[in-house]
């Protein structure tokens, strides 16, 4: 019996030590800013979204993936474009980290994208964003990659930027992510 529970104790602390030894979520650069883009469902994980802070083209995914998007704290209107187009207003503070939740939803031809900022007492919401962590590797953007794009996008960027506008003029609801919806965990 002693056995089993000096058994039991280690496979606990064993599997504490890799869960804290695989933490995906790292601190930004003093002074900045982090947001990670987080795609949690399998629906239409054919299907790129492409990413945005404004009119930066952040680049794109499909599947169940994350991002992580280091940038100067303040206001963003972070968006995400398929067939559709997404945004959420965000006021963000130095030294802090942010989440930002991307779901595929039935669309007329393709997948559309939802984002949701992520609501950490959201025991549901966090489920689903630490198995990604566990599961998947960050994904590298390829920074060349993203400024070709980027250059090829530039006039739809500009449209589509516009389109957001649009929405925000006719009363649409903004979803916000406010200084306090930080991560605290680290």
């Amino acid at each position: 019996m002693k056995k089993l529970y000096t058994f039991l104790i280690l496979t606990m602390l064993l599997n504490i030590s890799l869960v804290t030894a695989q933490e995906p979520i790292t601190r930004p650069t003093e002074g900045k800013s982090v947001i990670y883009f987080i795609r949690t469902t399998q629906a239409g994980s054919l299907i790129n979204f492409k990413y945005f802070d404004g009119e930066k083209y952040l680049g794109k995914f499909n599947g169940r993936h994350y991002f992580q998007y280091e940038c100067n704290p303040g206001k963003h209107t972070f968006w995400a474009k398929s067939e559709n187009i997404d945004f959420i207003e965000a006021d963000i503070k130095a030294n802090s980290i942010y989440f930002i939740e991307a779901k595929a939803i039935m669309g007329m031809i393709k997948a559309s994208v939802k984002l949701f900022p992520v609501d950490f007492k959201d025991k549901r919401q966090m489920k689903k964003i630490n198995k990604i962590f566990k599961k998947k590797d960050i994904l590298i953007r390829d920074t060349e990659k993203i400024a070709e794009e980027a250059v090829e996008l530039e006039e739809r960027i500009q449209k589509w930027f516009k389109k957001i506008a649009k929405k925000k003029e006719k009363g649409r609801k903004v979803k916000k992510i406010t200084p306090e919806m930080e991560y605290k965990k680290l």
